[in-house]
């Protein structure tokens, strides 16, 4: 078996400001979300791009601190914001681990349920696996899983707990609506508006060099089909141990009725004969990464194998249905509960923008995780997300393939902890040692995701 290794990248923009405003023009030159005087409390915004992603050092508040340069000097994300006319922030950086997030989680949301807390939450989306930076120094990779603000946005959103930014999006001055990836702005949305506005996503692929497995993306191949495939497609269906194995189910969760979307029996169905593939999996698989559609920053990526010139061929997980699907996995949102509706809304356009999303802002989002929702970005000549001394771009072919992954997208849905649930049960279920049956594991997962959905 070839041995697994990390690529992928998209790139998209980074830049993160939030923006709410206060203007002292006349109203013909009023901005959309501007503030009215300037007696008005400082916006309050939440920020939490720390947890859950892969940049450790320095942390996203000193990122904001250097937001943007001019001229050998540094303009803070809060002062450009001014400048743009928004209202003074207030930003705001939960603990990212261990008792301390956890209070701060549970004093956050009995504030949102007093009808308070921040007017604006930018956040990462599902659970993060934060590492203990102690034990990095001693040279361990460990950490936790820790839980999201939202655990499920979507049924956040269902509860009303946002604003509904409908009647605001005709009127964004910094955001290009046209440019956003339809169908994962669709997963913000319900029938009664937009109230969430994702800002980075992914889906799981795996990468082969195309002069060794071409690939056509497909609206109709379904994960059956993969297993009855060539030894790349197998690999692509089975290999993947990410908590985005989820996108094999379409939709994961009933939204409606607040319950899973496939029974126990699916389930088990889908563990077996993944674990019989993944065994059997034939030697003449290409050499291959898998991996999460994601920016990268680190350029030094097998270069005896792989070099920025390569021509990759991306192949997604597909679906028991049909077609295949992407995770959210950061967004922002208004609270529902703001007394500045308008200052709130100037920040959230600002922060879809394109000079927001190839910001510093977007790197904790987008860096080996997931890519910013702007298209156009992220190939040779144009944008890219930003951190530090560099940006990330794909080559003008990569990033026609990845085009072509993008507008094949069939669905969208936000990451949450069933993904880690799904994650568990197949680590379990390759444990030699495990006492229990996988009749028995599959169970046990399956009831305590239910139990997860139930209550959110």
């Amino acid at each position: 078996m070839k041995k697994l290794s990390c690529f992928l990248c998209v790139l998209c923009l980074l830049c993160g400001l939030f923006s709410a405003c206060e203007r002292n023009t006349g109203p013909e030159q009023k901005m959309v979300g501007a503030g009215s005087g300037e007696n008005e409390e400082p916006l309050r915004v939440l920020i939490d791009l720390d947890y859950g992603s892969n940049i450790l050092k320095p942390a996203v508040k000193q990122a904001l601190d250097k937001y943007a340069e001019e001229d050998g000097k540094f303009r803070s994300f809060s002062k450009t914001v001014k400048e743009l006319g928004g209202p003074s922030l207030q930003l705001e950086y939960p603990p990212t681990r261990g008792e301390e997030r956890e209070n701060y989680l549970t004093k956050l949301r009995t504030e949102i349920m007093a009808g308070k807390g921040p007017d604006v939450f930018v956040c990462m989306a599902g659970p993060g696996f934060v590492v203990d930076l102690s034990k990095l120094e001693q040279g361990l990779y460990q950490g936790e899983w820790e839980d999201a603000v939202f655990q499920f946005p979507q049924q956040a959103m269902k509860r009303n707990m946002f604003l509904d930014l409908s009647e605001y999006i005709p009127e964004f001055q910094f955001t290009d609506w046209e440019k956003l990836t339809p169908v994962v702005m669709e997963a913000g949305r319900n029938q009664e508006g937009q109230y969430i506005l994702p800002m980075s996503y992914t889906t799981p692929i795996t990468l082969f060099r195309k002069s060794e497995a071409p690939h056509t993306h497909s609206e109709d191949m379904t994960w059956d089909d993969m297993l009855a495939g060539g030894p790349a497609l197998q690999a692509a269906a089975v290999m993947d141990s990410s908590i985005y194995q989820g996108c094999v189910f379409q939709p994961f969760t009933d939204l409606e009725r607040d319950e899973l979307a496939f029974s126990e029996e699916e389930l088990l169905n889908f563990v077996k004969r993944k674990l019989q593939v993944y065994h059997e999996l034939s030697e003449d698989v290409p050499d291959f990464f898998t991996r999460r559609l994601e920016v990268g920053f680190d350029v030094d990526l097998d270069p005896e194998k792989f070099d920025s010139d390569e021509s990759f061929s991306m192949i997604p997980i597909y679906s028991l249905q049909g077609g295949y699907g992407a995770m959210v996995v950061s967004f922002a949102a208004v609270n529902a509960n703001t007394t500045q509706p308008e200052a709130a809304v100037f920040l959230t356009d600002y922060l879809l923008s394109e000079a927001c999303q190839s910001s510093c802002l977007y790197a904790y989002a987008t860096s080996s995780l997931a890519v910013p929702t702007m298209e156009g970005l992220m190939q040779e000549g144009k944008s890219g997300v930003s951190f530090e001394e560099g940006s990330w771009r794909m080559s003008q072919e990569n990033y026609g393939t990845f085009a072509s992954l993008r507008e094949h997208i069939a669905w969208a849905e936000f990451c949450t902890p069933l993904g880690v649930e799904l994650q568990q049960l197949f680590g379990d279920a390759q444990d030699s040692s495990q006492a229990k049956t996988l009749e028995e594991l599959v169970h046990g997962a399956y009831m305590r995701m239910q139990m997860m959905v139930a209550e959110s």
